[in-house]
């Protein structure tokens, strides 16, 4: 992290930490890093309208721009807590050479998860909670909600530090929340299914579990739990002294990560990456009431959002929004300049491809729920 300053919307910050963020978005990426703006790291208490920190992501892996904007919109619409994206172009100025500012393309803007962030979305003054940020990596461990004993030190550690991640960083070292939620999860031998869902609904929101996990599996974002166990947040709210499931990284979305048309209703049971064992996922399923449930958010977001309709619409407003900027100046450094990754036509196939991958799955989940029908009215 290094000290720069800022103009952001005609307003300038001084003392502003820059520093690069991300995982194979930063190393695979050419030129188009994806930057962290810290407003208070040297200045304690500098602001923008609130924010002290903005996240400027460069779509990695996603000539259209779009599965990151597309799947939180999803998100929010499903009910599931989610933060806003904006789209903003991005200059940068080496103060001490003598070249003009370079234009470095179009960014997604997306709101990070923090006490501002869950107080907007719990309420004031239910902001003081353990946020935890889910991490994997490879054979290191993830963050798979299972029972690992009452001290963290027994949990995974992937990249040396434990799997739920506490944020800020700074926030201290009890972990009993999050240990707690794991033995009610996996660490008890419930006599029955239903018996299992009546103590996890004790210390979590598993309604907002199984929003997030419809939307999820409609729009095919698998670089999550429950099969890497990374890229989500829980939060224990004081408000209702329940976790929430918070949503996080969505650019692996329509099927970037893996994934076909034909994922089935219910997912799979087997590992698809480094998380092996799931029993969030494992066990709710179990429980019919939670199927019904999330066979009617299925059903609620391919009616109302999840179709070609829909997206097409969607997909058509944001480019013709953002195309513009990706051929100004000297173009946008993901399709133009010796780094870049895409031709200028992959930002309008790879949205076309991206309205057939929805019409397709759509129909697929929906011949799905109607045969889960037929099927309860033959057995009921």
């Amino acid at each position: 992290e290094v000290p720069a300053s800022i103009i952001l919307f005609g307003e300038r910050f001084d003392q502003v930490g820059i520093s690069m963020k991300g995982n194979g978005s930063l190393g695979g990426s050419g030129a188009k890093k994806p930057w962290k703006i810290d407003f208070n790291e040297y200045i304690e208490g500098q602001e923008f309208r609130n924010l002290s920190m903005l996240l400027l992501h460069n779509n990695f892996g996603d000539p259209s721009m779009l599965r990151e904007q597309l799947a939180y919109d999803m998100l929010r619409f499903a009910g599931v807590p989610s933060g806003f994206v904006s789209y903003v172009e991005v200059w940068i100025d080496i103060s001490d050479d003598d070249q003009p500012a370079g234009y470095w393309g179009v960014y997604s803007m997306v709101e990070r998860p923090d006490s501002k962030f869950l107080a907007s979305r719990f309420g004031p003054g239910n902001d003081s909670g353990n946020l935890y940020k889910a991490d994997a990596w490879f054979e290191q461990g993830a963050a798979d909600l299972a029972y690992y004993g009452p001290d963290i030190s027994s949990y995974p550690m992937p990249r040396d530090r434990v799997a739920y991640r506490k944020m800020p960083d700074a926030a201290g070292h009890d972990y009993s929340d999050i240990i707690n939620l794991c033995y009610t999860i996996d660490g008890v031998d419930y006599e029955t299914p239903e018996a299992w869902a009546s103590a996890v609904e004790e210390v979590l929101n598993v309604d907002g579990y199984l929003r997030y996990l419809a939307a999820t599996f409609l729009h095919l974002n698998l670089d999550t739990y429950p099969y890497t166990g990374n890229n989500y947040y829980i939060y224990n709210n004081p408000g209702s002294d329940k976790f929430e499931w918070i949503a996080w990284d969505e650019n692996s979305s329509w099927a970037l990560f893996g994934g076909g048309v034909d994922f089935p209703l219910y997912g799979h049971t087997e590992s698809l990456g480094p998380l092996q064992y799931a029993p969030l996922f494992v066990h709710a399923f179990k429980v019919e009431r939670y199927r019904q449930d999330y066979r009617a958010y299925m059903d609620l977001l391919v009616r109302n959002w999840f179709n070609a309709d829909h997206v097409a619409a969607e997909t058509q407003k944001h480019q013709q929004l953002v195309a513009p900027y990706l051929i100004q100046n000297s173009g946008d450094r993901a399709f133009y300049g010796d780094t870049a990754l895409y031709n200028p036509q992959d930002f309008i196939s790879e949205g076309q491809q991206i309205i057939e991958t929805t019409q397709q799955r759509s129909q697929f989940i929906w011949n799905a729920l109607a045969q889960e029908e037929s099927m309860k009215a033959v057995d009921p």
